[in-house]
């Protein structure tokens, strides 16, 4: 004879793996956004720079609302250090997460005759470039 603990543990039982047993039975998580792996990704960033070194942004697969900053200010695409730029990273070091399409990127450029630290985030998101953060620090490339 069941008691009143007895169907109150195996109701909150039942409760608990409800939930386990629905997950099981939902179709599968469509691919993300996120679509685009490591060799994909190192393929952006190459794409990047050599686009930088000939100052011309429209080489790239740029998304519609693309948000690029400079420093900390908002700049299009193709201004600021896309003008001055003398040439290819002579040191570039890449990061990558596939995971959420992430590149990070430490790079030397010359620009002005000078070299300096750039510093990059660059975002991927189904194929595009939607998100560029530049920093650069000038001085500092030694």
């Amino acid at each position: 004879m069941a008691t009143w603990r007895t169907e109150t543990i195996a109701g909150a039982l039942l409760a608990a793996m409800l939930p386990f047993g629905l997950l099981a039975a939902t179709p599968p998580i469509p691919p993300t956004r996120f679509n685009c792996d490591r060799a994909c990704l190192a393929k952006h960033a190459d794409a990047y720079f050599t686009a930088l070194a000939a100052h011309d942004p429209s080489r790239l697969p740029l998304a519609r609302d693309l948000k690029s900053t400079e420093t900390g200010i908002v700049k299009p695409i193709g201004q600021g250090v896309w003008k001055t730029v003398e040439g290819l990273p002579r040191y570039r070091l890449n990061l990558y997460d596939p995971e959420t399409g992430g590149i990070g990127v430490h790079a030397v450029l010359k620009e002005r005759g000078l070299e300096m630290l750039s510093r990059k985030r660059l975002q991927v998101e189904a194929g595009l470039i939607t998100f560029v953060a530049t920093q650069l620090i000038p001085g500092y490339a030694t």
